[in-house]
């Protein structure tokens, strides 16, 4: 069995309550998941495979996201990484457009980081826009799924 980390790389509610989700459902599928707040990880070594989670704000990767790949930039380079982001969907479609180009020409930027998968979960950005789930636990919960045979984490048919 393979161990992997979800970081939640962030204060924001929304995206831990997604990293939390994927490590729940990677669980479900049999995989040894530890899930940690990125601040807090200081040892890569133990780990094949890496998730990191954080919010876009204001079209930017959040800080401690950044921080935290660059710290682990040498192990990062040696594992299978996968990376999602919550970021605003007021504006529907287009919105999301704009949070997926965002997070690609960041990742572009930093030209080493290679993920095995990228999603953009939306969330709210005003308590009032009633424009998505937040916490859209199934479309959460279909890509952890999908993760975790991309990843190698668990077999296709592994279900529990």
């Amino acid at each position: 069995m393979r161990n992997c980390l979800v970081v939640c790389a962030t204060k924001s509610d929304k995206a831990c309550q997604a990293a939390a989700q994927v490590a729940n459902t990677l669980r479900a599928r049999g995989v040894a998941v530890d899930l940690e707040c990125g601040r807090d990880v200081s040892d890569l070594d133990e780990y094949d495979a890496v998730i990191i989670g954080a919010p876009l704000r204001h079209g930017r990767w959040q800080r401690a996201a950044r921080r935290f790949v660059k710290r682990h930039r040498e192990i990062l380079e040696a594992k299978d990484v996968a990376v999602f982001v919550s970021g605003p969907c007021a504006g529907g479609a287009e919105a999301y457009d704009r949070s997926w180009n965002r997070i690609i020409k960041t990742l572009t930027r930093l030209g080493w980081l290679d993920p095995v998968r990228i999603e953009v979960f939306p969330e709210l950005e005003h308590n009032d826009l009633p424009c998505c789930d937040p916490g859209d636990q199934s479309r959460v919960a279909q890509w952890s799924q999908n993760l975790s045979v991309a990843m190698h984490l668990a077999d296709s048919d592994t279900y529990r």
